[in-house]
């Protein structure tokens, strides 16, 4: 029996938090790596060591706030991202028609994800200590500026299409080789459909870095044209790809189990349902006024 649309939002919430939390660690280096100060301040925060107290509590700035965001980022994201592939049925299955789908997912998910960027972009970069104090300083409006918004769109609609549509190609040429489908294998191919996105995409992610934190110690950009045209001006190509093995740490790994815990929630999801409903069914006669 196909899964409702509830269902995949939630194989999809849990999915997204459990990847992003695991991987936090290295999205916080990583962010940090893409400001104008990057290298600087990576020092900064490991000089006591890789497994100093102080070292990990840096690296773990904004963990709770990521989580929770996560939640409706994702359960978002794979709702619609699985309404547009039913709309788009009758054009058959292909590369194009799983870009399209998981473009319509991201494109209607940044409405959680700009704000979520914004804020734990600033947290893990170091300009707030915390979900509260990020919110007061950027203020409500503050959480979809135009600007970031362009620049969101721009690296991550496309960047989640390729990976989408990398990982399900992979999954459909296993399957003809006779492979066995499981958490393992959709592990390692999302692990290599993201590699794909992050190498292609690394220029605009770290533009889009920079607009939604503020780029400390730097210029504070005003449109993505004109971040593109400094960073150039002033610090070369390099800059943009100087977050890439951070961002190979963080992102392929990240794809790699969202991917994977996707596949896992959807297969486990309807049983465990079922055991919740028979148990709240055993349950309710008992909880019922007397």
């Amino acid at each position: 029996k196909p899964l409702t649309l509830r269902q995949h939002a939630v194989a999809g919430a849990v999915a997204r938090a459990v990847a992003q939390a695991a991987v936090h660690p290295l999205n916080v280096a990583k962010t940090v790596l893409q400001t104008a100060d990057g290298p600087a301040a990576l020092r900064a925060m490991v000089r006591a060591g890789p497994l100093s107290r102080s070292t990990w509590r840096q690296l773990s700035r904004g963990l709770g706030a990521q989580a929770v965001l996560s939640l409706p980022n994702g359960g978002l994201n794979f709702c619609v991202m699985e309404g547009a592939r039913r709309c788009l049925a009758r054009c058959g299955r292909g590369p194009l028609v799983d870009a399209a789908t998981a473009a319509c997912g991201t494109a209607a998910a940044t409405v959680v994800s700009l704000p979520q960027s914004v804020l734990n972009d600033r947290i893990m970069g170091g300009a707030h200590k915390g979900l509260a104090e990020a919110i007061r300083a950027v203020g409500w409006r503050g959480l979809y500026p135009r600007s970031a918004w362009t620049a969101a769109l721009c690296a991550k609609v496309p960047a989640y299409a390729i990976n989408w549509a990398a990982y399900q190609a992979l999954r459909r040429a296993y399957a003809r080789r006779g492979g066995t489908q499981g958490p393992s294998a959709d592990v390692a191919l999302g692990a290599w459909a993201a590699a794909c996105s992050v190498c292609v995409m690394i220029p605009l992610d770290t533009v889009k870095v920079r607009m939604t934190t503020g780029n400390p110690g730097g210029v504070a950009y005003a449109s993505v044209g004109q971040a593109i045209s400094l960073m150039l001006r002033d610090e070369g190509v390099g800059a943009f790809y100087r977050g890439l093995p951070p961002r190979l740490l963080s992102v392929v790994p990240m794809i790699a189990l969202q991917f994977a815990t996707y596949e896992l929630a959807k297969r486990r999801l309807p049983e465990l349902e079922r055991r919740a409903s028979a148990g709240w069914d055993r349950w309710r006669p008992r909880l019922a006024p007397r």
